[in-house]
């Protein structure tokens, strides 16, 4: 692999293009990069708003020392099928394609580097969280960059099997689809008892982060008085009534019980791509509304 990279992207799937792309943009100038999109008009739409060289064709993609897949789970086969025969067995893949195995990907580059990997939409705000497994072929080279690419906007966990790699993609997603909605619900709240939107979401933001580090720190020290202070009947029975005052109940109710969120929570049909696609959309819309 050259000390110059040569990093192309062959989008499908625009909830995930964009959510990469807007990562890479914190640490990284994306004029460095190519993409291959759906048509014309989607090419200049990603070039106006990420300054990056958009395509509609495959013409560079036997010259890609990274190429990063973002196709829609129903085109997978489809697209792989196009390009497999075209890619040097030097390029490293990185697929973020959701609802697709490590082992599917690699049958059709067996003698590729093949990486996984899957991200939370936090890191458009540079505190994202992704996780990566790597195929046999992998080196520590090619993990290497995968770190130093997402290492400005997330953290990285590394795991070392699909089952492993499923269970934590499921915990990653699971948390943030809640976190989402207890943001959203405490700072639909603050605005309800007259607080701005700004200052209802910098208190959510503060009291968050701190209650985040205080329950983890405590925890890990096996310390009594947090412990106490949360079996505290009085205590906890005032704060149920604050919750159900200020209608942060009413508000998780009814973000947690929307249609489209049903299938977060149905565990047999989790891995369905239709699903995971529905809670990607709804986590765009919930974040732009």
């Amino acid at each position: 692999m050259s000390n110059f990279l040569i990093k192309g992207i062959i989008s499908g799937d625009d909830f995930v293009t964009e959510t990469i792309l807007t990562g890479l943009a914190l640490n990284e100038n994306l004029s460095e990069y190519w993409i291959v999109a759906q048509n014309e008009n989607r090419c200049n739409e990603l070039r106006h708003k990420y300054n990056i060289n958009a395509m509609t064709n495959f013409d560079l993609v036997d010259k890609a020392d990274i190429l990063i897949l973002t196709f829609k789970y129903e085109d997978t086969k489809e697209m792989l099928s196009k390009i497999a025969g075209r890619i040097s067995k030097n390029t490293l893949i990185i697929s973020i394609i959701p609802g697709i195995a490590l082992k599917f990907v690699s049958n059709f580059f067996t003698d590729n580097e093949v990486i996984r990997l899957t991200l939370n939409p936090s890191i458009i705000s540079g505190q994202g969280l992704a996780a990566y497994i790597a195929n046999a072929n992998a080196t520590d080279k090619s993990k290497k960059v995968v770190h130093d690419m997402l290492a400005g906007f997330s953290k990285i966990i590394e795991v070392s099997n699909e089952d492993e790699f499923e269970k934590v993609r499921r915990f990653i997603f699971a948390n943030t689809f809640l976190s989402y909605v207890l943001v959203k619900s405490l700072i639909d709240a603050g605005t309800k008892v007259g607080f701005s939107t700004e200052q209802a979401g910098l208190i959510v933001d503060q009291i968050l982060k701190g209650a985040s580090k205080t329950l983890i720190d405590f925890q890990n020290a096996g310390n009594e008085m947090l412990k106490d202070g949360l079996r505290n009947k009085k205590f906890t029975n005032h704060a149920i009534e604050l919750i159900r005052e200020y209608g942060i109940y009413d508000s998780l109710e009814r973000y947690l019980t929307m249609k489209e969120t049903t299938s977060l929570f149905e565990a047999d049909n989790y891995s369905v791509e239709n699903n995971i696609n529905l809670n990607y959309n709804w986590f765009e819309r919930m974040v732009r509304d």
